[in-house]
């Protein structure tokens, strides 16, 4: 029987169902990421900590401004090997920055910066790759859109599922020279990569519920699976950080929330604690500037007025047996503050130290500056880590994929 868009697109939405755990938590980042402001009521003080976000920029800055070199070893290589090594790497590096310009042409952060920015938000990272006879490109996934399955010899199958608005996804099947109804609403893309029985690449692209292509061998990755014995696909996706539970410890897929974590989860449950102290802290402030006050008269009248409350030098009319006055608020507890800076230490023990910002009190020794980059070091790590290590990858991606194809990009 032929394999239709729907047998493609079920296994597409089969790949998805089986990361929502992931995708929730990933939504519930992105929410403190954003600063959401959960407590806020009409009538009532609330406050968010911009912890998050500050840590969040830093850690950015800190990953996009690091110099990546892509070298190759030269041990044990002639004078004729080494040049040659010279011009790849060049040639490398030259790829790289077109990429970044690419990106910045058509509107987005550039290339460095969201992959980052997907890294240290989401704990995954997801990028695609390809090289023809005359192009090599990469491009940066929203991992929330990328639904990998992976087995014992690496990355099996994965499928890319993303939403156009009518305008692109037209210019797209036109760009593609696809002979198919014009869209009038949103339509979903689905990406399929993955291995046939023969153990071949195998790739199907469905705009809306037509073929965009239908599902083929893909010659030049299969025979790189053939001559490295290895399953490679042109799709790096791969978690950052978190615990390295793969179901076996947490069932019932809850594995998924810390199988890759964003740069904030640690502090994620004890922020938001913090933010219920910060408002609760306002609102006394404010309860002890705009009093809530009482009346007591002997008629029917009324002395109070909510006009008159504020204004400076409101005159009060009272007859021999009426009383106004203040509703005392409970005090403020004595320990709010040093739960709060409990708060601020667990804060930064689970993220930066404030110091790295510039929050300094008072002088601070060597060795103290030293456990001040120490700290910084370990929570950054594993995305450094991870951002080196896939640009190796595909750098050896290109590198075969050129050499074993005979191609000439």
């Amino acid at each position: 029987m032929a394999f239709t868009p729907k047998d493609l697109i079920d296994k597409c939405s089969k790949l998805k169902s089986g990361w929502s755990v992931r995708d929730k938590k990933i939504r519930e980042w992105y929410d403190v990421l954003t600063l959401k402001d959960e407590l806020k009521q009409d009538g009532m003080e609330s406050v968010v900590s911009n912890d998050p976000r500050t840590g969040y920029n830093l850690g950015k800055h800190l990953v996009t401004s690091s110099i990546t070199a892509d070298k190759i070893s030269l041990e044990g290589l002639g004078a004729e090997s080494v040049t040659a090594t010279s011009y790849l790497e060049k040639f490398i590096d030259k790829r790289w920055a077109a990429e970044e310009q690419r990106y910045r042409k058509i509107g987005l952060q550039g290339l460095k910066s969201e992959e980052a920015g997907f890294m240290l938000a989401t704990g995954w990272v997801s990028i695609f790759t390809m090289v023809t006879e005359n192009k090599v490109w990469a491009e940066v996934w929203n991992p929330i859109e990328v639904y990998p399955e992976y087995g014992i010899d690496g990355l099996i199958e994965v499928a890319h599922i993303y939403t156009m608005k009518p305008s692109v996804a037209n210019l797209k099947a036109k760009m593609m020279g696809l002979s198919i109804r014009p869209f009038t609403h949103d339509t979903t893309f689905y990406d399929y990569w993955g291995h046939d029985l023969d153990g071949d690449v195998v790739n199907g692209l469905v705009i809306g519920s037509d073929w965009a292509k239908e599902i083929q061998k893909d010659v030049e990755l299969s025979n790189l699976t053939q001559k490295y014995g290895e399953l490679i696909l042109p799709v790096f996706v791969s978690p950052v950080g978190g615990l390295p539970d793969r179901g076996s410890i947490m069932a019932n897929k809850k594995y998924q929330e810390h199988f890759g974590e964003s740069i904030i989860a640690t502090n994620e449950a004890l922020v938001k604690n913090y933010n219920k102290m910060l408002s609760f802290a306002q609102q006394a402030t404010r309860s002890a500037a705009q009093h809530r006050w009482f009346e007591k008269v002997a008629g029917d009248y009324q002395i109070l007025k909510e006009e008159d409350m504020d204004k400076w030098g409101a005159i009060f009319r009272m007859g021999p047996n009426d009383e106004i006055g203040p509703v005392v608020p409970p005090a403020i507890p004595v320990e709010l503050r040093t739960m709060m800076f409990e708060y601020s230490n667990m804060i930064q023990r689970g993220l930066f130290p404030w110091v790295i910002f510039g929050n300094i009190q008072q002088q601070m020794s060597y060795l103290a500056m030293a456990n001040v980059a120490s700290a910084a070091l370990q929570v950054l790590t594993p995305y450094m880590d991870m951002y080196r290590g896939i640009r190796a990858d595909i750098d050896n991606f290109w590198f075969r994929m050129i050499k074993e194809n005979n191609l000439h990009p």
